[in-house]
Formats: C-alpha cells, structure tokens, sequence
C-alpha cells in the first residue's frame, strides 16, 4: 500500500488543517484527465475536472481529491457518502492492464478510468462490496510529463505542529500500521481478499472480552449498554500494514462501527498508529487542536495488558479522515 486518497470538498481547507494538526507539506494539482471510463462505460464528450493535494503522512502518501465539474465516481462519492475515505493505492503497476482484466474477469468492475496524458491511467476499481475499500492502481508513464496535471501550488507548515509525527525517533516517527474497514461480513470479505489479491492468513476474533470505562463523543457508554459496542475481527497484513476488517455484532448495536455501517455501507473507517509511547501528548494535542475523541475505551489483551484506545474525531476537519491510536494504561 503506497496512498490512501480522501473525497474532499475543499482540498485546500482540509490540507491546510492537516498542515497544522500533523506538519503535512502538500502540492495542489489540476487534473483534467482524459479518455474518462465510469463505471466501466465512456460517459460522453462531457469532460472532469478535479483538484487533487498529495502529500506525505505517515510513511505513505495522502491524496485529497476536490471534483470541480463533470461526471466522476469521486463526485459520486461525495454526493451519496459525503467526505471519507476513497481508495487504498496499490501505487504503479507494470501489468496495470493485465490484473484490471483479471479482476474484470472475477466480477469486479472499473469504477473509474483515466488517461493522464503522459501514456499512464489510473483506475479506481469496484471492489467497495468485495473488500470493503475500493482499490486504485495505475499504469507506467512513458513521458516525464504528466500533460493533464499542471501543478498550482504548495502548502507548507508556517508553525509547531500539534502533533510531532517524528517520535518516537527509534522507529522513524509515526508511521501508518493499520487500515480498518467496516464490512457487512469479514469472512466474506476475506475469503475475497484471498481470491482477488492472494491474502490469506486470516486471523478471526470476537469482543474484544476486556472492553470497559468507553465512551462516545465524550459521553460515557452505561454498562446496559456495552454490548452494543462488539465487533468481530479478522486480521492479516500486505507488506507492513495490517488490514483489519470489522463487523458490528452486538445484539443492539449502536458504536460507532456501527453507525459508519449504517451511513456509508462497506467502506475504509480509520487509519492507525497502533501503540504509541507518547499516547498521552498526541491525545492531549489533538484537544489542544480542538479535537477530541469519537470513542475511547481501555480494552485488556492478554498479550499487552490493558491498553487505550482512542478513534479521534478528526472527520469534519479532516475531510471524512479518522485516526486511532492505542496506549499502555499507564500512559493516560
């Protein structure tokens, strides 16, 4: 996995505030591409226009994606789902053509197509049903220039971050481990996983057992209530970032796996930091930055003990984004 792109209404807000929250330098483009494919059909003369910001987070890139006109999956987003989350890229791929005809052949549609200009495509496929995220690949340039994409600017910090993404300075900063998707079914889901992309070595579990002291917005969950919060899990890893898959199960569901279930369907929830040892100060700048916790809870694993673990309520300022992080108890 080398980008996670976000559907953004205003690329230029949400990247300023990525630049203060998190120390992000971006570069603006406007993309005009050509030979547009949606969903799997030629749309008409009508062209797309679409404002992008890339910029690096947390050991991958981070793509923000403004439609400004015309037909596009990535305005057909944002009307039926809002901001959010959009694609996991599997970055440029030397038989691009090859596996986006495989896929076709195992049932899985081009959402959306597009010549760059340069002899490369991108495609975003249609594997939000399958795999509960769509995912993006692109094709090899054969010319320098990119003749869709002209950039237009560039944003840099102009102070202190809130949050210092280079501790802890032993492992190279903060780096993205984890990406979580809500499904419908996580057997389901990874069996297609298996089938489609060949990964396997699922793990699945259900709970957690050891959740206790959660909240939803800053209110406390009455113990009535915590069933609610149960999720089943599955596991498994491409490269250096775990995919977790998640599914609502309590008899009354009503955490916000499921709310996100309910609202966008199969979708990319969260990215993660996993355990951090400077939990505390990143929690405490987060709040610092007007941002507090969508659901925390401590959650007792035999194998860590009793950790923190925060979903940050990043999503109105961040363009639909949300991050987790977890803590040792004795960091709170």
């Amino acid at each position: 996995i080398v980008q996670f792109s976000l559907v953004v209404k205003d690329a230029e807000k949400v990247a300023k505030r990525f630049s203060e929250i998190f120390g992000v330098s971006w570069k603006f483009y406007d993309l005009k591409p050509k030979q547009v494919v949606l969903h799997s059909k030629v749309p008409g003369e009508v062209g797309c226009h679409l404002k992008i910001a890339v910029g690096a987070f947390g050991g991958r890139s981070l793509k923000l994606v403004q439609p400004l006109s015309g037909p596009s999956s990535y305005a057909e987003f944002l009307q039926q789902n809002g901001e959010g989350f959009y694609t996991i890229g599997l970055g440029v791929l030397a038989n691009h053509d090859e596996v986006a005809a495989a896929l076709r052949e195992a049932g899985i549609s081009i959402e959306m197509q597009g010549d760059l200009g340069n002899g490369a495509r991108f495609s975003v496929l249609g594997t939000a049903e399958a795999l509960g995220g769509r995912i993006e690949i692109s094709s090899p340039a054969d010319q320098a220039e990119e003749r869709c994409m002209r950039q237009i600017g560039e944003l840099r910090p102009t102070g202190p971050a809130f949050v210092d993404m280079d501790k802890p300075v032993f492992s190279g900063g903060k780096k993205v481990n984890q990406v979580g998707l809500v499904v419908q079914d996580e057997k389901k889901a990874a069996k297609r996983f298996e089938d489609l992309l060949g990964i396997n070595n699922w793990s699945f579990s259900y709970g957690p057992p050891g959740l206790s002291n959660a909240s939803l917005n800053g209110k406390p969950v009455p113990e009535s209530e915590m069933e609610g919060l149960d999720v089943a899990f599955a596991n498994s890893w491409l490269g250096d970032i775990q995919i977790e898959l998640i599914r609502p199960i309590g008899l009354r569901p009503g955490g916000c796996h499921q709310r996100f279930l309910d609202k966008n369907g199969n979708g990319i929830q969260h990215l993660s930091f996993g355990l951090q040892a400077d939990y505390a100060t990143v929690v405490e700048g987060m709040k610092k930055s007007g941002i507090g916790d969508e659901f925390f809870t401590w959650l007792k694993i035999e194998s860590f003990g009793e950790l923190l673990v925060s979903y940050l309520a990043t999503q109105e300022q961040l363009g639909g984004f949300q991050l987790e992080i977890l803590g040792n108890k004795g960091c709170q």
